[in-house]
């Protein structure tokens, strides 16, 4: 099961411009190939000093931008057997 999608930064004082980018992977049906659905829009909350950014559903990718600039990447992770962190002991196998 995959963790919930979201993208918080701290604010600090000052002026923020604040766009959520939520993207997801398709396959298109007629030609097979995939191709990426931007949608920048994404629920943005701004709680006291923080603010959130999340996409509906389940995105594959959210990238938050505060004034152009990009301030947090979240991947969904495509292996769950320890290949992006790096931790290859469950890669091995025991003998039959």
């Amino acid at each position: 099961m995959f963790a919930t999608a979201a993208c918080s930064i701290l604010l600090t004082f000052g002026q923020h411009y604040l766009v959520c980018r939520a993207n997801y992977l398709h396959i298109s049906p007629i030609t097979h190939q995939r191709y990426w659905h931007k949608v920048e829009r994404g629920s943005i909350q701004i709680g006291t000093s923080t603010a959130i950014c999340s996409g509906e559903g389940h995105p594959d990718q959210l990238i938050f931008f505060d004034l152009g600039e990009v301030v947090c990447v979240w991947t969904r992770p495509l292996f769950n057997n320890g290949f992006e962190s790096g931790d290859t002991d469950k890669w091995s196998r025991s003998s039959p």
